[in-house]
């Protein structure tokens, strides 16, 4: 039997003002629990991780402004280079968030 550890992209949400693009994606293998979105500037084309979450698989994403977007629970201000990583919480919510 083999177990894949690769990721699954299940959507992209581009900004209100096309600078920006989020994309999630979901990480098939043994708990298939984990989910990671990054942001990708439109100009550039560089990429980084913003949302990194346990018990998640495709949290829902709604851009507040260009700059500012909600990913599951999160809110974040990319202008700010604020990421949200599971790992750096105290406390671990281990219910599902909004799922997109």
């Amino acid at each position: 039997m083999f177990i894949g550890f690769y990721p699954i992209v299940p959507s992209a949400v581009v900004s209100p003002d096309g600078q920006y693009i989020i994309r999630t994606y979901h990480y098939n293998g043994l708990f298939y629990r984990t989910a990671r979105a990054e942001v990708v500037d439109m100009e550039s084309g560089k990429s980084k991780t913003i949302y990194f979450n346990d018990y998640d698989r495709s949290p829902a994403i709604q851009w507040a402004h260009s700059g500012v977007v909600k990913i599951g629970r999160e809110t974040l201000d990319i202008s700010k280079n604020e990421v949200f990583d599971f790992r750096d919480t105290s406390h671990v919510n281990k219910t599902m968030p909004p799922q997109g």
